[in-house]
C-alpha cells in the first residue's frame, strides 16, 4: 500500500512530480538495461533521464528493494525495518529508526551491509537538508563502518561522515569504489570522508600501513577518468605526495 501527494500542473505538461510517497511494506524491483532503459521510467523511450518521476520524499517501514544493472555490475537486494538492529554510533534509534540489510554485487564484487537510516528519504536534488545514516559493510577482506550524513542522495554528494575501514590492500578500492590507490600492505586507517560537488576527499587519516603509522589528507576528483590524489601521507618510515 502507498500514499503520495502529486503536483497537477507538472502533470499536465507531461512530468510527473511526487513531493512526497509513503509506502508501506513495499516489494519494490529496480532495473536498467545495457542501453540506458530504466523500469521505472514513465515512457515510450525509458532510457530518457528527463522521464523518470521526481520524488522529494520517501517514506517506507519495511519491505524489500531489489536492484540490477548489469553493465555495471549491480545485483543487489536490500530489506528495510523499522527500529530493528543496533546503532554503531551513540546516536539514539529516533534518529536512525530505519534498519537495514543489504547483500549481492557491486561491481561485480560481492559485499554484505547492515545500518540504519533516517525515517524519511531526502530525494530531491533542491533540497540540501541533512539525512543521517550509519552502515557497516564487508566485501572479500575489506570491512568499513561509517557514520554521517547525506544531503543530496541522487548525486550522493554533501557527503559528511567519519569512516573506519581496513583491508589487504588500498589497491581493492578500486573495484568497490573506482578510486585509485597504490598497492600497499594490509592497512586500518579511520578519518572523515566528505563528498563535495565531484571532489571526494578523506581528512585527518590516522592508522597503520604495514607496520607504519600513517596520517594526512587525501582527495579524489570523481570527475576524471582516472581519480587523482592530491594531498599528503606521511609514515614513520617514508613520505608520500
Amino acid at each position: 500500500m502507498a500514499e503520495f501527494d502529486i503536483k497537477l500542473f507538472s502533470l499536465l505538461s507531461g512530468k510527473v512530480d511526487l513531493p512526497r510517497i509513503a509506502s508501506f511494506d513495499p516489494q519494490i524491483g529496480l532495473q536498467i538495461q545495457p542501453d540506458g532503459r530504466r523500469t521505472w521510467a514513465l515512457s515510450r523511450d525509458t532510457s530518457d533521464t528527463s522521464a523518470t518521476p521526481k520524488i522529494s520524499d520517501l517514506k517506507v517501514d519495511q519491505g524489500t528493494l531489489k536492484y540490477r544493472a548489469a553493465d555495471r555490475g549491480a545485483d543487489m537486494l536490500v530489506l528495510f525495518i523499522l527500529d530493528a538492529g543496533p546503532v554503531i554510533s551513540q546516536q539514539s534509534t529516533a534518529q536512525l529508526p530505519l534498519g537495514f540489510k543489504a547483500s549481492g554485487k557491486w561491481n561485480d564484487e560481492s559485499f554484505t551491509a547492515t545500518g540504519r537510516t533516517g525515517g524519511v528519504l531526502k530525494l530531491s536534488r533542491d533540497l540540501t537538508e541533512s539525512f543521517p545514516m550509519e552502515v557497516s559493510a564487508q566485501s572479500g577482506r575489506t570491512t568499513s563502518k561509517a557514520s554521517g550524513t547525506v544531503e543530496n542522495w541522487q548525486e550522493f554528494s554533501g557527503l559528511n561522515a567519519a569512516i573506519d575501514i581496513q583491508g589487504r590492500n588500498l589497491d581493492e578500492l578500486y573495484k568497490l569504489a573506482g578510486v585509485v590507490l597504490p598497492s600497499t600492505p594490509p592497512y586500518k586507517l579511520s578519518g572523515q570522508l566528505r563528498k563535495r560537488g565531484q571532489v571526494l576527499s578523506t581528512t585527518q587519516i590516522q592508522g597503520m600501513l604495514g607496520k607504519s603509522d600513517i596520517t594526512g589528507d587525501m582527495s579524489f576528483d570523481t570527475s576524471q577518468k582516472t581519480t587523482l590524489l592530491t594531498g599528503r601521507m606521511r609514515s614513520k618510515n617514508s613520505r608520500f605526495r
